[in-house]
């Protein structure tokens, strides 16, 4: 039994008249400006800059994450070890309590230095 190929169903004929077709009733004008409008746009070159460097963005992003993490996580134990009176969660809950504001005043000063305020 031969192997059917789907790309073989296609025919270039059939599709550039099914593409007329729906130019013909989107309106070739409408569809030629829009497509015009996205091939002309203006394209800012090299990569995009933020005001305060390259690695602002994504080093505050990485302090955001740290801060939730580290505070959900402390916050926990730190529940845990009140209510099952587990004196061995007194340590990791508060150093991931201390790492989560740590990482927030972090965030903060990047945000001041850049003269942007959370």
């Amino acid at each position: 039994m031969p192997k059917f190929d789907p790309l073989e169903a296609f025919d270039a004929w059939e599709l550039e008249e099914k593409l007329a077709h729906v130019r013909r009733i989107l309106g070739g004008a409408a569809a030629e400006e829009a497509a015009n409008s996205v091939l002309s746009s203006p394209r800012p070159a090299g990569p995009p800059t933020h005001a305060g460097g390259p690695y602002e963005l994504p080093v505050v992003w990485a302090l955001t994450k740290l801060t939730v993490s580290a505070i959900t996580c402390g916050g926990i134990l730190a529940a845990w070890w009140w209510i099952a009176d587990r004196q061995d969660l007194i340590k990791p809950a508060l150093a991931s309590l201390a790492i989560g504001h740590l990482a927030r005043l972090g965030k903060w000063c990047c945000e001041a230095q850049s003269g942007r305020h959370a």
